[in-house]
């Protein structure tokens, strides 16, 4: 089969509290980085795939 692995973890930071310097960096985005990776995957199988 297929194997998918991304390093470090995207999923690690989907939430500004999740990232490690989140109480020193109040202008981190609600949203964390890692979330667009599942944001921008479902869109593409919605639009390409369904």
């Amino acid at each position: 089969g297929r194997l998918f692995g991304l390093m470090p973890h995207p999923e690690a930071y989907i939430h500004r509290t999740h990232h490690p310097r989140w109480t020193r960096q109040p202008e981190l985005p609600e949203e964390g980085m890692g979330l667009w990776l599942y944001i921008n995957a479902v869109k593409y199988i919605r639009e390409e795939l369904l």
